[in-house]
């Protein structure tokens, strides 16, 4: 696996764990991930540099994943 998508995947798995945590339960979707892309894009400061429709055409594909059992 590329290792941004796996820093994505591991960011959505720690923020569902927060939440459970705090007696939420969280799903994947587009405003969750436009809140971990904010929260890379303060580490990763090229992600400010890429393309919005492309980032969010990955975490849609990255939606559509976890919606499917991934």
């Amino acid at each position: 696996m590329h290792a941004s998508f796996l820093t994505i995947k591991t960011t959505y798995e720690l923020y569902r764990k927060i939440g459970k945590e705090h007696g939420f339960k969280l799903y994947a979707n587009r405003k969750l991930f436009n809140v971990i892309l904010n929260d890379l894009k303060k580490s990763y400061p090229f992600l400010k540099e890429a393309n919005s429709t492309v980032l969010q055409k990955a975490y849609d594909n990255l939606i559509s994943a976890y919606k499917n059992g991934w």
